[in-house]
Order: structure tokens, then C-alpha cells, then sequence
């Protein structure tokens, strides 16, 4: 992958932020995170059973978006990522990022790989993950880490 397909994933204009209702928590933390930081883009929780997280509109999937993510990041069990990733092919979003709270970090299962690549083949999508830590990127004041910074 060339750096400019990297830009993407620390300048996003648009983060579709998605999580289970069993990480919403982890969802407020990264939202709390990107405030404090001064970001400048648009913040687009889908929390189940929310109608807010950190103060911010939840939607209810991603048809209910006003736009589409640059980026998505996903708080899911990893038994849910291929139909979310599925979903964010079909709306057209071009990088997501598999988040994991919990140690160890799933590995990703030979079959569960393939069924990944497959679905995001299909626009070019690109997938960064799992990882456990966030990302973050001080120039831009793209802070998504689920840990705190000063």
C-alpha cells in the first residue's frame, strides 16, 4: 500500500464510528478523544440501541448516514466485521479499521481473511486490523487511540 492510500486513515474528513452496544463505551472514549484533540471532521456514531454517544446524534445504520465515512472504525465482535464490512462496501467507504479492546487481539482465522479481502475487493476498500490500540495523528488532530494522551 503507497502512502497516499495511508492519508486516508489520519486526515479522514468523515469517521463513521461503529460499535456494539457492549462497546459503547470504548465509542464514547474515542469520541471524548477526537474532541479533546480539536478535530475538525464530521464524527458519525452508529451505536446500537443509542440514540447519542458522547453527546453526539447515533444513527441507526449506516443508510441513516448523512454522507459517506472517509473511514469507518469498528467497535464489533469479530463475528460481525465481514457483514459490517459487507455493508460498508455497498455505501461506498474506502477505509476501515478493525478495533479490538480486549487482549489478546483476535487473530484473524485463514477463512476469515479470505472473506474479508473478498468483500472489500469489490471497491478497493482497505482494511487496517485488528489492532487494539486506535490511531491517532497529532498534525491533523486525528486522536482515535483508546488509551489517554496529555
Amino acid at each position: 500500500m503507497s502512502v497516499h492510500n495511508l492519508n486516508v486513515f489520519f486526515e479522514p474528513k468523515i469517521v463513521a464510528l461503529i460499535a456494539s452496544k457492549k462497546e459503547s463505551n470504548q465509542a464514547i472514549r474515542l469520541i471524548r478523544h477526537l474532541i479533546k484533540h480539536e478535530y475538525a471532521g464530521a464524527v458519525l456514531p452508529i451505536i446500537e440501541g443509542a440514540d447519542t454517544c458522547a453527546g453526539i446524534h447515533s444513527y441507526s445504520d449506516l443508510n441513516a448516514l448523512p454522507s459517506v465515512p472517509d473511514l469507518a472504525m469498528l467497535l464489533l465482535p469479530p463475528e460481525d466485521w465481514l457483514e459490517a464490512i459487507q455493508d460498508l462496501v455497498r455505501v461506498g467507504c474506502k477505509r476501515v479499521v478493525l478495533l479490538h479492546d480486549i487482549l489478546p487481539v483476535p487473530q484473524l482465522t485463514p477463512q476469515l481473511t479470505k472473506c474479508l479481502l473478498e468483500a472489500a475487493s469489490v471497491n478497493g476498500l482497505r482494511i487496517l486490523g485488528p489492532i487494539q490500540l486506535g490511531l491517532a495523528s497529532m498534525i491533523f488532530k486525528f486522536n482515535a487511540l483508546q488509551t489517554d494522551l496529555p
